[in-house]
Parts: C-alpha cells; sequence; structure tokens
C-alpha cells in the first residue's frame, strides 16, 4: 500500500459488545475524537468521548501517533465486517476545530464533513453557533435541499429568513431575472392589453387614485392645486370611462349619437347617469367627445374608429404611469427623486393589487402575481440594504425605459484602506448598445474605469467618447488614470466575495472577481 501523511486505520467489529454500539451506527463522513492510550504490535488503542475503548489496527505502521494524543478521526466506511477510519487533515492547524464540534454536538447534529464546513462557515462570518441557532438553520436547509452554502451564509449575513419567498428572489438576483424595471413595465403592460374593459377601466381608476393620494388623504378636486400628469390622468381616465362606455354599448347607440344635434347630445336617454355627469360637469372632457363624435362622423368609422381612438388614450395613459415610475437619468443627482419614484411604485402596486386579487380571469391573476412579484422585491432590496449596499434603478434614456443595477463594494475588514475610496459597479441595459457593467475604482481623485460589454463590437463607440468622460470628470476635479474594455462573458454574482474590491491603488486587474453588493 502507498504510504502517504493520512492512511486508513481498520477495526474489526466482531465481539461487539453493547456498550460500543454506538460507535459501530457511525456512517460514511462522520467525525469523532478519541485520545490514544497505547500503541504496539501495529495496534492503537482508542478512548472516545463516552469514555470507552476501541482497539484499532494500523494500515500504515508509519503513521506518527503518540500515546496521550486526542486525534479527530472521519469515518471512510462502515461495512458488516470492518469501519475504515482516517486521521482529520490539518487538525493540528485549525484551532477552531474543537469549538465547530462541540457546537455540532451541542446542537445535537450529525458530525460529518459537510456539517462541519458549514458550522466552520458560520463562525469565519461571525455568525451564531448556539445550539437554537444551528437546530433553526439545519431545519430550513432541509425544507429546502437545493439551497448552496453561500446562498444560506448570504440571507444570515443580511438576517433574512431561510425561507421559499427569499431563496426565490435571491436566486432571480443570482440569475438576472428579479428586475424591478421589467417587473413594472410587464404590470402595465398587461393592464393596457387587458381584453376586459371594464376590468382595464378599474385598474385605470385605482392607478388615478393612488396618483391622487400623493398630495393628501382628501386629494384636491381643483386642477389648479394638482400636478400637471396629475390633471392629465385624470381627464385621460374620464376619456377612457366614456369611450369603454360606447365601446361596450351596441352600434345603434353610438349612430343615434353622431346623428344628434351637440346642444341636446348630453340629455340624450342612452346615457347613463355617471358618463352624463361626466360629460357636464367637465368641459375638457365634453368637449374632447364632441370632437370624437365629429372625427367619427366625417371619417365614417364608427365603432372601429372609436376602438382605435380608446387604445391610443390608453396608451398614452400607461406611458404617463410609465414615466413617472423611471427616473430620467439627469435626475439621478437627487437621491429624493429615488426614493419618490421607489413610494410611487409600491403606492401603484398596492392599489392594482387589491382589484387583481378579487378577479377570477387569467390576465388578473397574471396582475397580481406580477404585483405581488413586485412588492417581494422591494421589500428584498430595502432589507438587503440595511447591511449592503445594493439597488435596482428604473431609468429613463430618451424614451427608453429600462435599468440600472448600483453596487457599492464593502471594504474588507481589517484592511486599512484610505478614507477617500471607493469601489462600485453599475451595470445597465441599453437599447442599441446592449447589456454594460462598468466597474469604478476613486481613489483619492483618481479615477479607475473598466467595461464589460456584452457585445464587444461597440468597443468603438465607448472609446469615442473617451475623451468626454475623461472632460467631464476633469471638470469635477478628478482624474481618470485608467479606462479598459473587455467582452462580458458572465455577469456579476451578488453572492460571491470579491477578491480586488479593496485594491483600488492600481488599474484594476482583469475582472478576476465576482461581484459582490
Amino acid at each position: 500500500m502507498k504510504v502517504t501523511p493520512f492512511k486508513d486505520i481498520s477495526i474489526p467489529t466482531k465481539h461487539i459488545s453493547s456498550v460500543e454500539k454506538s460507535f459501530y451506527k457511525l456512517s460514511e463522513g462522520e467525525i469523532f475524537k478519541a485520545q490514544i492510550t497505547d500503541i504496539q504490535h501495529g495496534k492503537v488503542l482508542l478512548k472516545l468521548s463516552d469514555g470507552f475503548s476501541i482497539e484499532a489496527k494500523l494500515q500504515n505502521q508509519l503513521l506518527e501517533m503518540k500515546i496521550g494524543q486526542m486525534i479527530f478521526f472521519k469515518v471512510q466506511s462502515n461495512t458488516n465486517d470492518q469501519i475504515l477510519i482516517e486521521i482529520l487533515k490539518n487538525q493540528n492547524e485549525d484551532p477552531k476545530l474543537n469549538v465547530v464540534l462541540d457546537a455540532i454536538n451541542a446542537a445535537k447534529l450529525i458530525v460529518n464533513q459537510e456539517n462541519v464546513k458549514l458550522v466552520e462557515s458560520l463562525l469565519e462570518n461571525q455568525l451564531p453557533i448556539d445550539s437554537n441557532s444551528l437546530q433553526e438553520i439545519f431545519h430550513q436547509i432541509k425544507n429546502h435541499p437545493n439551497i448552496s452554502l453561500e446562498e444560506v451564509l448570504f440571507l444570515l449575513k443580511n438576517e433574512m429568513q431561510i425561507d421559499e419567498k427569499n431563496i426565490l428572489q435571491l436566486n432571480g438576483y443570482i440569475e438576472h431575472n428579479k428586475n424591478i424595471g421589467e417587473q413594472v413595465n410587464q404590470l402595465l403592460d398587461t393592464i393596457e392589453n387587458m381584453e376586459n374593459g371594464s376590468h382595464k377601466l378599474e385598474f385605470i381608476k385605482s392607478l388615478t387614485q393612488a396618483k391622487q393620494s400623493e398630495y393628501s388623504i382628501n386629494p384636491p378636486l381643483d386642477s389648479e392645486h394638482m400636478s400637471e400628469s396629475t390633471h392629465e390622468l385624470i381627464t385621460l381616465e374620464k376619456e377612457i370611462e366614456v369611450l369603454t362606455y360606447l365601446k361596450d354599448r351596441p352600434e345603434s347607440l353610438l349612430e343615434n349619437m353622431l346623428k344628434n344635434d351637440y346642444t341636446t347630445l348630453f340629455s340624450a336617454e342612452d346615457l347613463n347617469e355617471e358618463i352624463r355627469s361626466i360629460l357636464i360637469n367637465d368641459k375638457e372632457v365634453s368637449n374632447f367627445f364632441k370632437n370624437t363624435l365629429k372625427l367619427l362622423t366625417d371619417t365614417n368609422k364608427g365603432k372601429e374608429g372609436l376602438e382605435d381612438i380608446l387604445s391610443d388614450k390608453i396608451k398614452e395613459f400607461i406611458n404617463i404611469i410609465k414615466n413617472e415610475l423611471h427616473i430620467p437619468l439627469e435626475n439621478l443627482k437627487n437621491q429624493d427623486n429615488l426614493k419618490e419614484v421607489f413610494n410611487k411604485i409600491y403606492k401603484y402596486v398596492l392599489s392594482v393589487n387589491d382589484i387583481a386579487h378579487k378577479m377570477e380571469s387569467p390576465q388578473g391573476k397574471e396582475i397580481a402575481e406580477v404585483s405581488e412579484q413586485i412588492k417581494d422585491n422591494l421589500d428584498f432590496m430595502n432589507q438587503l440594504n440595511k447591511y449592503e449596499s445594493y439597488i435596482q434603478i428604473p431609468i429613463r434614456i430618451d424614451h427608453h425605459h429600462s435599468q440600472a443595477d448600483l453596487y457599492i463594494f464593502r471594504k474588507k475588514k481589517n484592511k486599512k484602506n484610505d478614507a477617500h475610496s471607493i469601489s462600485a459597479l453599475i451595470a445597465l441595459d441599453l437599447a442599441n448598445l446592449g447589456y454594460v457593467e462598468a466597474f469604478v475604482q476613486k481613489n483619492g481623485k483618481d479615477v479607475y474605469c473598466q467595461f464589460r460589454l456584452e457585445n464587444e463590437k461597440f468597443e468603438g463607440i465607448f472609446q469615442k467618447y473617451t475623451p468626454r468622460l475623461m472632460n467631464a470628470l476633469h471638470n469635477k476635479g478628478y482624474h481618470l488614470k485608467s479606462i479598459t474594455f473587455h467582452r462580458l462573458k458572465e455577469r456579476f454574482n451578488i453572492i460571491k466575495s470579491p477578491e480586488n474590491a479593496s485594491n483600488i491603488k492600481e488599474e484594476p486587474k482583469r475582472y478576476s472577481f465576482d461581484m459582490r453588493v
């Protein structure tokens, strides 16, 4: 047999006494501690922690062991004939092993390599390893067998429950398919494309009410005290309500209206009281209605033309909401704008969520599901930002709605970093240039930039604007020391630890680290 520093020990299992039975129940991978009490004729006597002794036969006569020595062993295999064990590697170099094993034993958990690794990781990340905490963690891991050790540690460090909702949200961040910008657009697009006109109108009214609630408990009724966008939404909502009413009525009603004189139109018996009230009390909507009827008369399109007008009005309404929930790049300088957008998103989502949960239609259920996903995303992000610096920002570039991800790297503990230094990652999904990651390191007044491009053919465009970036930084008192471009092979991973994030006094390496918020 080849001699190695860690050879097997073979223990015959014949004539096992009842007191030794617990030892022979050890399964493969389990770890135990024993004291060497005697060594002679190629055999060693091991005293176990419960006080009983086991004789073991050495397969490797060159193993260095001393009487009185405490050694950790790992079970290699346990068959009917014998148990094979090996001396645990690096035990003399790891003073934490005793603490880890004591914690596992106190929690009455199986001592195996997997559990030892988990508890060691908890210890390294300064997380509790008392028996109650360990039992709860192992219980949650057992209920979610597909969760990785990295995901467990990430959730625990951010004081998040290891439950289905948080695991799903975290995996969405890792796989980049839980994006607040995309979720908001999906929600609004689904409302816009609903087949049931009355249900669609319900959501439009709820969005308008949420918009009005920005002012006070009692929203203003006169347009003088409203913002331009609020007044525009209210007017659009009324126009959509009138058009929806006509669309859902027999075409003969529309034909009669087209024949009537405008002065007697609003007193027609065919109109219900709510629509009549809107047309009588709102001059702007009344004029729109008259102009619409005139247009339909002139073009002779009838109900088909009315449906086209209604579709355009709904699209206009939804686009105003989208613009409100996506921040123009120039407004990102003010942090209050960011808070305002997230408050609006939450308010709008709550307004449609209540209605959607009462609907049985497939589209109603889809809206309910997406609104819940947005709430989960906002809640998860809010909890995450208690300890990390990460945010998804819905942005508007010209007329394109997209998202920016901002990650501020945490400085490693026990590292003496310059107080004026910072590292960050900005990820953008651009309409024409595709997905881009920019890693930025600032050390005092020196700035280092590294771009990773999903499509390398656009590198020339980025290089073309490098002088403009240099001038912009120079005007603010900074110096662009280095800028590099690379092809994006894999997007950042939020749960991986960065290796070079604190190495900010030199040009960044070729992105050899994964992203950690």
